[in-house]
């Protein structure tokens, strides 16, 4: 098993309310910024940051997804070729789309930063994520 490491950044969002960010890329380039949220259970992007290109067809199934203050939305699923955590690359992935704007709004008025994604624990599970934080790094084995 090789271990691989991923570095982050914990911001202080509000007073003694901290999160983990962590850079994500595109296949095709788009590079952002992905909150680390261990209570996610999918990781999702942000509709703003994939293009509608990758997004794959709706099924008969509609997919709902419940949101901060427990709104249903709707999402979308897309196909990525692959997508990098740091350095580290995830080939062939189909995530969760959804809006994220109530997020970033609460970023951008805190610490202005825009918000790309969330990792969710279906990868940090998948690749037996271990989050250090005295060392600003999140350890994947695959």
């Amino acid at each position: 098993m090789i271990e691989v490491k991923i570095p982050f950044e914990i911001i202080e969002l509000e007073d003694d309310s901290f999160h983990i960010l962590t850079n994500i890329k595109l296949s095709n380039g788009e590079a952002g910024l992905m909150v680390i949220d261990t209570g996610a259970s999918k990781t999702v992007l942000d509709k703003d940051f994939v293009g509608e290109e990758f997004f794959l067809e709706k099924n008969d199934t509609d997919l709902k997804s419940g949101g901060l203050g427990g709104e249903i939305m709707d999402i979308n699923l897309c196909s990525l070729d692959c997508i990098f955590l740091g350095d580290f690359k995830i080939e062939k992935i189909t995530l969760a789309v959804i809006d994220l704007s109530a997020i970033n709004e609460l970023y951008l008025e805190h610490c202005n930063k825009r918000i790309a994604a969330l990792l969710g624990s279906d990868i940090l599970l998948k690749y037996k994520a271990i989050i250090d934080y005295g060392k600003s790094e999140m350890s994947f084995f695959v």
